[in-house]
């Protein structure tokens, strides 16, 4: 797989792993530091990805099985450990881990919202599809998290589960030359 396929992917778990707290939403309680972050996500997905039938009537036989063989590769290569570092600004923390835009499809639900603990719910639809996900942050002290993230996402019959663990440790307040999120493997 290609580093920015995989990247793409990472990040796309990653921004399901990182809810945006709508406007009106109180910021983040979680106290853990800004600045330099090593990310370590272990996912464990499973099911189809949700690809729409109509996508796949439009291939020849051929095609539409090569397409279904490489989703099941990404997929079961996406099982494996990634490790990245990430810049998390003061402003990302408020948010509770913000990555991403916002989706005005998405509705979230601050569960919990403390210093040691942050829990939020999110149902999102567009397109036919839905996302339901549970994302709990533990902030051990300023220095470590953990997280746990599950998600389910439908979509043209089809359904895929991620069930994630996240362990973040904290390396620096200075970023370095890492502005967003860097993958390290």
């Amino acid at each position: 797989m290609s580093k920015n396929l995989h990247l793409a992917l990472v990040v796309a778990v990653c921004s399901a792993a990182s809810p945006v707290l709508a406007g009106d939403a109180p910021l983040s309680m979680l106290h853990v530091n800004p600045g330099l972050w090593e990310i370590v996500l272990t996912p464990q997905i499973s099911g189809e990805m949700p690809v729409p039938q109509s996508v796949f009537d439009k291939l020849s036989p051929e095609r539409r099985a090569a397409l279904k063989a490489a989703m099941q590769t990404i997929i079961a290569r996406q099982n494996e450990p990634h490790k990245y570092k990430e810049c998390m600004t003061s402003e990302q923390l408020a948010k509770g881990f913000q990555i991403g835009k916002e989706e005005p499809s998405c509705k979230r639900t601050i569960v919990s919202n403390a210093a040691t603990i942050m829990e939020v719910r999110e149902e999102c639809s567009s397109n036919g599809g839905t996302r339901t996900g549970h994302y709990r942050f533990e902030a051990t002290d300023s220095g470590n998290i953990m997280g746990v993230v599950k998600m389910q996402i439908t979509h043209g019959g089809k359904s895929m589960t991620i069930n994630n663990t996240i362990k973040g440790q904290w390396l620096s307040a200075d970023c370095g030359d890492v502005k967003t999120i860097q993958l390290e493997h």
